[in-house]
């Protein structure tokens, strides 16, 4: 099975009539396919300049499912000054299942992915951070890159990220669940340099 990541937009002219913009990659839609398996995605946000953000995942015959980022152009197009030809995926433990379920920009352009990374033994919340670019911001985090174990031996995911507009805080919401019918609802807030704040 084989998915692509779909980009939808519409007429907001004056008649606002919802019709789908021709403008906009083929005939108001954008399909990308990533690898030869599965594309999902799950969250996107418009940079200052009408750039478009889009995360999720992707699988990868070698390395399972990957976080996923793409940026385009406003009129549909990759950014090709983003990752390789606007594409960027993260394995963010060698050989482990991730998923990025939200996304946040920072004021200053970089990106943060949230969701989760499972090597298989543990799944943990997962963080990353982008620069401008699309290369890993290595000053977040360890290497750009941020897992963490909210209750033991339960799975952790995060759902939603958010950046506090005055502190530059990071704060999410996730699970931590135990089984299909024992969870709890999560809420974490990080430095701006991808620590764990444990005065929250």
């Amino acid at each position: 099975l084989q998915l692509g990541f779909v980009l939808i937009t519409a007429n907001y002219g004056y008649s606002q009539d919802g019709s789908l913009d021709a403008s906009f990659g083929t005939g108001g839609k954008v399909v990308t396919s990533i690898n030869s398996g599965a594309d999902i995605a799950y969250a996107v946000a418009l940079q200052n300049d009408g750039k478009i953000v889009v995360a999720g995942m992707t699988t990868n015959a070698a390395t399972g499912k990957d976080f996923a980022c793409l940026r385009y152009n406003t009129d549909g197009t990759l950014d090709t000054s983003f990752g390789t030809n606007g594409i960027v995926t993260n394995d963010v433990q060698i050989g482990s299942d991730d998923e990025a379920y939200s996304m946040v920009i920072q004021n200053d352009g970089k990106i943060i992915l949230a969701g989760y990374s499972d090597d298989g033994s543990n799944k943990n919340a997962a963080l990353i951070r982008l620069n401008v670019d699309g290369s890993l911001d290595t000053s977040f985090g360890t290497s750009g890159k941020v897992l963490t174990d909210f209750m033991t031996n339960r799975a952790d995911e995060i759902k939603t990220v958010k950046i506090h507009s005055l502190t530059g805080n990071i704060v999410v919401g996730g699970t931590s669940a135990q089984t299909s019918t024992n969870s709890r609802a999560i809420i974490a807030r990080y430095t701006p340099a991808g620590i764990l704040d444990t005065a929250f």
